[in-house]
C-alpha cells in the first residue's frame, strides 16, 4: 500500500506526514469492510502503525491513535493474530497524558475487536510493577470493567493490591473505583493474602 511507504518516508515533514495518516483513516473509514478486511497488507498496517505511535513527535501522535482505531473498528477481527506487538505498545503510551481520551477510546476498539487476552500480558506487568501507565490503565478497567471475567480478576490480583498502596493518590482511589467495579469476581481472601505478603493492606472501604 503507497500510503504506508509515505508515513515511514522519512524525508517527509510532520504536516505532510499528517495529511497522509489522514488520508489513511478516511480510506479505512469510507472503504468496504468486506474488501478492507482480504487486503494482503493488514499486518503491514498494524506494524507501520505500532513503530508510527513508538517514533514519530507529539504532533502525530493524535491523528495516529484516531487512524488505529478507525482500522480496527473496520476490520479488527481480521488483525487479532498480530495486534500484540501493536496493543503492548497503545498501553504503554498511556504513561502521558497526552491525548488520553483518544487513547482509551482507541484502547476500547482494539479490545472489543481482538479480545481482552492479548491485553492482560501488559496490563499486568504494568500494575505490578509500579509504572507511569498505572493510572491510564486503571482507567481503561473502570470504563471498560464488563470486559473482564473471572480469569482475568485472578491475573489482576496482584496488581490491584500494589496500585492499593501506590504513592499517587489518583492511581489509589481509580484502584478502588476499579476494584469495586469487579467485586462480584474478586477473591477478597486472595487479596488481603497477597497483601500480607506484600506488607502492605487492603483499604477498608473494600
Amino acid at each position: 500500500m503507497k500510503l504506508l511507504a509515505r508515513i515511514n518516508d522519512e524525508t517527509l515533514s510532520i504536516e505532510k506526514k499528517k495529511d497522509v495518516i489522514q488520508e489513511l483513516d478516511r480510506y479505512f473509514q469510507e472503504g468496504d469492510a468486506a474488501t478492507l478486511s482480504r487486503l494482503a497488507c493488514l499486518q503491514d498496517v498494524s506494524s507501520c502503525m505500532r513503530k508510527c505511535l513508538m517514533e514519530s513527535p507529539k504532533l502525530l501522535f493524535r491523528s495516529l491513535v484516531l487512524c488505529v482505531g478507525t482500522v480496527y473498528k473496520k476490520v479488527g477481527g481480521q488483525m487479532k493474530t498480530y495486534s500484540k506487538p501493536l496493543v503492548h505498545t497503545l498501553i504503554e503510551s498511556l504513561k502521558s497524558e497526552s491525548c488520553r481520551r483518544e487513547l482509551l477510546e482507541t484502547l476500547q476498539i482494539v479490545c472489543r475487536s481482538v479480545g481482552l487476552e492479548l491485553f492482560m500480558p501488559t496490563i499486568c506487568s504494568a500494575l505490578e510493577s509500579d509504572r507511569s501507565e498505572r493510572a491510564g490503565i486503571l482507567q481503561f478497567g473502570v470504563v471498560n470493567w464488563q470486559l473482564f471475567g473471572a480469569t482475568e480478576c485472578l491475573m489482576l490480583s496482584k496488581g490491584l493490591v500494589s496500585c492499593l498502596n501506590d504513592k499517587w493518590q489518583e492511581v489509589r482511589q481509580l484502584a478502588v473505583e476499579f476494584a469495586h467495579k469487579l467485586a462480584h469476581l474478586l477473591d477478597m481472601g486472595k487479596l488481603r493474602h497477597i497483601a500480607s505478603r506484600l506488607h502492605t493492606r487492603v483499604p477498608k472501604e473494600l
